[in-house]
Formats: structure tokens, C-alpha cells, sequence
């Protein structure tokens, strides 16, 4: 996927922004017919100015219950540049209706 990230002028003392353009994109392996793995890598450019690009490598799962209805999504991303968080841990719910 991409997109374009419109940043506005935040109010001091937050560091003045840039737009910025985003990459992504993921391979679903299906482990088990209630379970799923999720590889997935992003890449942003400069988001705020006098800072890195983001770009991370995010390795997760996603449960899903015998009904296909509700589970649990869970992922932690590791930094490949300067500008990534040092760490990153996703742990989410979903129920369809």
C-alpha cells in the first residue's frame, strides 16, 4: 500500500513537521485455519523535521475464534532505521457482527 500524510504546523514545543509518504506491505500465512501470521514492512519518509525516515519490520498473529467471529490480533515491530521507535507492541481485539 501507500499514502500521503498531510502534517499540519503543530503548536510549539512539538518540532515543526513535513508531509510525508508511506510504503507498505505484508505476506498472510496461514498456519492453521484459525490462525494466521503476519509479516509486514512500512517506510515513511521525514515526518518531523531534523528527524529520520521510519521504516520497521512488524512480525505478528492474528486468532480468530472456531466461528470466524472474534479473536486477538498481536504483533511487535522492529526498528530498521533511526527514525523507528526503538520498539512497538500491538495487542488488539475484533468482533464481527
Amino acid at each position: 500500500n501507500a499514502g500521503v500524510r498531510f502534517n499540519g504546523d503543530p503548536d510549539p514545543p512539538v518540532a515543526p513537521t513535513n508531509n510525508s509518504l508511506l510504503f507498505g506491505g505484508a505476506i498472510l500465512l496461514p498456519a492453521s485455519p484459525t490462525l494466521t501470521v503476519v509479516i509486514e514492512g512500512t517506510y515513511e519518509t521525514e515526518r518531523f523535521e531534523r528527524a529520520e525516515d521510519d521504516a520497521r519490520l512488524t512480525l505478528g498473529m492474528q486468532s480468530r475464534g472456531k466461528q470466524g467471529r472474534a479473536g486477538f490480533r498481536g504483533a511487535v515491530a522492529i526498528p530498521l532505521s533511526d527514525g523507528a521507535p526503538d520498539y512497538e507492541v500491538i495487542l488488539g481485539a475484533f468482533l464481527t457482527y
